[in-house]
């Protein structure tokens, strides 16, 4: 609606609010031209009526529910998670430098590490203990995007990642022309 301006409102006498009592509706009489005669319910009537009122509640329910879009009110499948093993190389698809693939492994001392930290018998799938060294890895992948930029070439065996006190060695560098994959593997 499209408003004209200047708006212009006209002031009136204010109107008086007069309060009203409050009664139950349960309690008040019904005041009609014919009047209605209160049968009493016995006590099986009165559970007859109100599984009957039940009833159509339910049925106005299971209406209202078929009109919904069904994606709303269908068994979701939970989406499946990735389980990784933590002595298969850490990959991603955004890992890369230059077209070439980067991949990280993890060495025999590292994984011993890994071992200890998790509480499950079959501790090289724990989500957990993936999840933290899967962090740690990250941020060997952005040292080595780094170092690239840099200096235009790729950390060498020895070189330490994201820390130069406590950061990760790369113990081993292996490269794979057919595949154009670059892994290290990495150690304390």
């Amino acid at each position: 609606m499209k408003l004209n301006w200047p708006l212009r409102f006209e002031i009136g006498t204010p109107l008086r609010l007069e309060p009203k009592p409050f009664s139950s509706p349960l309690f008040q009489s019904v005041h009609s031209a014919d009047p209605v005669a209160y049968v009493p319910l016995s006590l099986t009537e009165f559970t007859s009526l109100m599984a009957r009122y039940k009833q159509a509640g339910f049925e106005w329910n299971q209406l209202w529910l078929q009109s919904q879009p069904r994606s709303l009110f269908e068994a979701k499948t939970p989406t499946p998670m990735i389980v990784r093993k933590i002595v298969d190389p850490f990959e991603y698809a955004e890992w890369t430098v230059r077209e070439w693939t980067i991949k990280f492994m993890l060495s025999d001392k590292l994984l011993t590490h890994a071992r200890k930290q998790s509480t499950l018998p079959n501790w090289y799938e724990d989500p957990l203990v993936i999840a933290t060294w899967e962090a740690i890895i990250s941020m060997c992948f952005c040292s080595v995007e780094k170092y690239h930029q840099s200096f235009h070439i790729l950390p060498m065996v020895g070189d330490r990642l994201f820390n130069e006190d406590t950061g990760w060695r790369i113990q081993d560098r292996s490269i794979d022309g057919d595949t154009m994959t670059i892994t290290f593997t990495m150690d304390s």
